[in-house]
């Protein structure tokens, strides 16, 4: 256990002591949960000067033997193979040692028996865990814990710890909530009351790929995603309400691990009535989210408008900027190769900006503009780079308006699948549902399956048509009320006769499908010994009969061995159940 020196814990305060500077007198006995010693050392008061080796016995007495220790020391000579063998005594010398072990086992001070009953833990308390509510609550410096048993809450809520900023607990600051077998994969929300921030973590399994969500209201909104859990390889999407959106990215064929969106929010009506995307005309009012001042903002023509549906901000979002940062693609040239790719909405424009190649101080980059009077502007990395011919640049240009289109539409795409696993989570939070295991499941069962079978023997009671065991035989029975001992006498031998004969027409049903499989296999094997000119595969198909038929006769022989054993007890079991029967308790009366 790494602990290099002995020292002494005081049980009542918990603190700790040095040998040599302890406040007791003197030890009298030690013991663990194996054995009790006793101190045999004489004059040894003080704790300093007393030996703690326990193996010494002149220094410290056991009362019991450890059992496992005997068999360790019994079986260490047996498994030296390198011990010297007995120089005097023979067999009668072992024989004589063996007499001697049992002896001293015999004087074996044994364990007494505990005086503590067993302890019994039903399933049912155990699954309650606190108390007989399932629940507690214990305070705490500044905190509160609040714990409940599985299934117990409605919310599958099992632990809620509380923080507060004052030791009179009236003002929380973090609440900590904790969930199990939830549906929707909820394990921990931390709420933020004062800052109105909640993180919601959750376990893995969600379609979405969902691992976090944290929402700061009406300023920003942060989703984390499992790694490997989605194919378009999203690992992060952090949003500034109506300012800013930046998405993350790992493990993507083409490279991409970072797009952002520059946002506005403009009104319906300042954009010309363009909703959902469409284009607005002349200028359009637009207010950027975090300034203080409002001012205009050209949202473009009908070429350049592109917006975001946010119906639950009040109106849509512009787009000004869409951006793309690629990582390295060494299979390609660095001036072929994207580092970064950004769409100026507002001013119509396409920059493009490539990688470092090995060594090199520049980059290349293009600057396009969608208004065909503005040449382009191109930049090429180093002095000997060969320059472009315009055929390059009109067919580079076409593929970045290309993208810009692509990526409005994974924005667009992007942007309805956060919409939905929003509402699927307002969705789920007012429709909890809670999970069962396996196991909490087949128990619940067999309690519905034991509840019904109950109700169903009480209605069988009740109804007056209801047929059973010994109904048959009561018919001729004018009154059952008051049946006769002859009356009642009769109907016990004839069930009991009844059962007798189903069971001895079941045996000779097994008995007789049993006859005759050996009777088809000793046909079989006689034709096959009569035939001496085999065909090709005969003995194969003949093996194959012969297993079969083997493998029936000892069904059959198992099916009725075990029938033969089992009608003892069901007609024992008949004959106890119409001894218990109230209607011709006649019968066994006195």
């Amino acid at each position: 256990r790494m602990v290099d020196q002995s020292f002494f814990v005081e049980p009542t305060t918990g603190r700790l002591y040095h040998v040599n500077g302890s406040p007791y007198l003197g030890i009298e006995a030690i013991w663990n949960n194996k054995n009790y010693w006793v101190n045999m050392q004489q004059g040894a008061e003080d704790p300093m000067n007393i030996s703690y080796n326990l193996d010494m016995d002149e220094y410290w007495e056991y009362i019991f033997v450890d059992p496992l220790a005997v068999a360790r020391q019994e079986q260490a000579p047996a498994n030296d193979v390198d011990a010297p063998l007995e120089q005097e005594g023979g067999p009668a010398d072992e024989t004589s040692g063996v007499v001697e072990g049992k002896e001293e086992k015999e004087d074996i001070l044994d364990l007494p028996a505990s005086w503590v009953e067993k302890l019994a833990l039903s399933r049912e308390s155990f699954r309650r865990r606190y108390n007989t509510t399932g629940q507690r609550t214990q305070l705490f410096f500044k905190s509160k814990l609040e714990s409940y048993a599985e299934h117990l809450h409605v919310h599958g809520l099992v632990k809620r710890l509380t923080l507060f900023g004052d030791r009179a607990r009236t003002m929380p600051i973090e609440v900590r909530e904790y969930f199990a077998n939830r549906r929707d994969k909820l394990t921990l929300r931390v709420r933020h009351p004062l800052q109105g921030r909640v993180v919601e973590h959750f376990a893995q399994g969600r379609a979405s790929g969902l691992r976090q969500i944290d929402e700061v209201t009406g300023k920003s909104r942060d989703l984390v995603f499992y790694q490997g859990a989605r194919l378009d390889g999203l690992a992060c999407r952090c949003e500034s309400m109506g300012s800013k959106i930046v998405e993350t990215f790992e493990g993507r064929d083409d490279h991409l691990v970072t797009r952002s969106l520059k946002l506005c929010v403009a009104t319906v009506g300042e954009l010309g009535g363009s909703v959902g995307g469409g284009g607005a005309t002349g200028q359009a009012g637009t207010r950027f989210a975090g300034r203080s001042e409002e001012k205009k903002a050209d949202v473009g023509g009908p070429k350049n408008a592109m917006t975001l549906p946010r119906s639950s901000q009040g109106g849509d979002l512009s787009i000004l900027k869409m951006k793309q940062v690629f990582s390295r693609d060494h299979d390609r040239d660095a001036g072929q190769d994207i580092a970064k790719r950004a769409f100026h909405i507002q001013e119509g424009t396409i920059s493009v900006i490539y990688h470092y190649a090995r060594g090199k101080i520049t980059r290349s980059s293009r600057l396009f503009n969608k208004d065909p009077s503005v040449a382009p502007e191109i930049k090429l990395a180093g002095s000997f780079a060969q320059p472009l011919r315009q055929s390059q640049i009109d067919e580079e240009f076409q593929l970045h308006l290309q993208a810009e289109k692509d990526c409005y539409q994974n924005v667009r795409d992007a942007e309805r699948e956060t919409q939905d696993i929003l509402a699927l989570r307002k969705r789920e939070e007012a429709n909890i549902v809670l999970e069962k295991s396996i196991f909490d499941s087949a128990r619940d069962r067999s309690k519905q399956d034991s509840t019904k079978e109950a109700e169903n023997m009480v209605q069988e009671e009740k109804d007056p048509r209801h047929v059973d065991y010994l109904t048959p035989f009561l018919q001729h029975i004018p009154n059952l009320k008051r049946i006769k001992r002859e009356e009642a006498e009769a109907a016990r031998d004839a069930c009991l006769k009844s059962l007798k004969e189903r069971l001895l027409e079941r045996a000779n049903i097994i008995q007789c499908r049993l006859d005759d499989e050996n009777a088809q296999l000793a046909k079989k094997q006689a034709a096959f010994q009569r035939s001496r000119d085999h065909v090709d595969g005969a003995d194969q198909e003949f093996e194959r009969f012969c297993s079969e038929a083997m493998f029936r006769i000892q069904i059959l022989e198992q099916r009725l061995a075990r029938h033969e054993e089992s009608a003892l007890s069901i007609y024992a079991n008949l004959d106890q159940k119409l001894r218990n029967d109230p209607r011709i308790e006649i019968l066994y009366s006195n």
